[in-house]
């Protein structure tokens, strides 16, 4: 398990809190965890002018238990240059302010369909165990030999 390197989720909570798809949703982002051999960060995004910040309190209690690893809950309108994440779940609609002013993620899914968003964490799950394994193979093999 490579430890080191930062794999992480940017997700938009408008696309599926509180939606026919929030479950399936969930289940595919406990599957990330059993599936992504190491720690990793689920960062959510709040959209003011879609959601009530009530509803993403009350879907954080709901699913508290499913989210293993750190996870926060943020404003789209705070999210900056300095929130880099692996992977994003971008909201074809509703982009991030600035999003061409800052490169906010390495790879991208763009979707604004909620019920797609299990599509994109399989690529996630994908991205981040090649990332893995090839980093991994390169700890092994820069080893010194005797």
């Amino acid at each position: 398990m490579y430890e080191r390197f930062n794999i992480s989720l940017r997700l938009p909570v408008h696309l599926f809190v509180d939606k026919e798809c929030e479950d399936v949703v969930v289940d595919k982002i406990s599957q990330c965890y059993s599936k992504i051999n190491t720690s990793w960060t689920l960062k959510l995004a709040m959209n003011p002018d879609l959601i009530d910040a009530k509803n993403v309190v009350d879907f954080a209690a709901r699913h508290e238990d499913k989210f293993k690893h750190r996870t926060s809950f943020k404003p789209f309108e705070n999210i900056n240059g300095n929130d880099y994440v692996l992977f994003e779940v971008e909201d074809d609609n509703y982009p991030l302010p600035n999003s061409r002013k800052f490169i906010r993620s390495r790879y991208t899914y763009k979707t604004s369909i909620g019920e797609l968003i299990p599509r994109g964490l399989d690529t996630f799950i994908r991205v981040s165990n090649f990332i893995l394994s090839v980093n991994q193979r390169k700890t092994e093999t820069s080893k010194q030999s005797r």
